[in-house]
């Protein structure tokens, strides 16, 4: 009798443990990032069933334009709003069960740059200083009052809008020579107790704490998002996208720590893009992968396959996306996605799941 009762128990304490772990098991994410453009209008219905038939689940729509425009892409109080194509397009993806987070810039905000030039990322160059930093326009992740505007953004959405999540646009850096505007040296003069000078580069001491400095206000910058996002809707997820650089390389040029700036998010979007500088083997792909599970865990990443060469300025072919896939999938990789650009998952000839 005691035996039968023991068995019945363990069996029940199974039972309860497996209905437990499956309750709260992560769901795969197979993600796609689509650009405004593509859905503004009747062309939603399009994107979207194509999606579904790729084996998308989840779809970051773009929500800041990529001119020089100022404005939004969803019906905003606190920024100038270009055109709501959020609030339309969530409507029809959750239609069709087809999750749908918000594609943010953070530190790429065109109206607050061209109102806050003491602000600008400042980057030293060639000997001198300049705000010429490349594609993005960012303001530094250490203007205060701009970060709590940051996020108010996040929460405004949160607020207003039936959303599923946010995806970090990759505009949250600060790369080794930059990080001399106003805001960032007061930031130093406070943390360290001494000016910030130029020559801190030439130090490895005093530029390996520069560079972990920085790449710490990364990762309390998304933390925050990440907690005002939880607190306004708990089941929403956060995923940063994350340099290639960050998870195979312990000293990057981009001040990204990766496992901190993983941990401080639900996820990390890693963009295992072999075709940018410096360009890899699709090899390289399964490599990127191994690496990043070994850090912080298949659950914590998103691998992003390439499908454009921006430098050649021409979409990869369908061989080498499908082999990227593959080397994801097989190196341990639960969740994955692809940047679609002007394509389509058709075109792509992926299948996801």
């Amino acid at each position: 009798m005691i035996i039968v009762l023991l068995i019945a128990l363990t069996i029940t304490i199974l039972s309860v443990s497996y209905a437990n772990a499956s309750a709260t098991a992560t769901t795969p994410v197979y993600l796609a990032q689509v650009d405004a453009k593509s859905v503004i209008g009747s062309d939603a219905d399009t994107v979207i069933a194509d999606l579904i038939k790729g084996g998308v689940n989840t779809v970051a729509v773009q929500v800041y334009p990529d001119d020089d425009r100022a404005g939004v892409y969803w019906q905003s109080s606190l920024a100038p709003t270009r055109k709501d194509v959020l609030g339309p397009f969530i409507t029809k993806a959750h239609a069709k069960n087809l999750k749908v987070w918000a594609w943010m810039n953070t530190l790429d905000l065109n109206w607050r740059y061209s109102a806050y030039p003491d602000w600008r990322v400042k980057a030293y160059v060639n000997g001198g200083l300049t705000t010429n930093t490349g594609w993005y326009k960012r303001l530094s992740p250490f203007a205060e009052t701009n970060n709590i505007y940051i996020r108010s953004l996040y929460k405004e959405i949160a607020t207003n809008y039936n959303i599923d999540g946010f995806l970090l646009q990759d505009d949250l850096y600060l790369s080794n020579n930059e990080g001399f505007d106003t805001a960032t040296k007061a930031a130093y003069q406070i943390a360290f107790g001494k000016a910030l000078a130029l020559s801190i580069l030439k130090s490895s001491t005093d530029s390996a704490k520069f560079y972990a400095w920085k790449a710490n206000k990364l990762t309390e910058l998304t933390s925050q998002i990440t907690s005002d996002v939880h607190a306004m809707k708990p089941n929403a997820k956060v995923a940063v996208n994350v340099y290639p650089e960050a998870v195979t390389l312990q000293d990057n040029e981009i001040n990204e720590d990766f496992v901190s700036i993983t941990n401080a998010a639900d996820y990390s979007a890693i963009m295992a893009y072999q075709r940018l500088e410096p360009v890899h083997p699709v090899s390289w792909v399964g490599t990127v992968t191994q690496m990043a599970i070994q850090k912080v865990g298949s659950d914590k990443t998103i691998l992003k396959i390439q499908g454009y060469d921006w430098d050649a300025d021409r979409k990869i072919s369908n061989t080498v996306i499908n082999q990227a896939l593959s080397l994801v999938k097989s190196n341990g990789a639960t969740s994955y996605g692809i940047y679609l650009y002007e394509y389509s998952m058709t075109k792509f000839g992926l299948k996801f799941g």
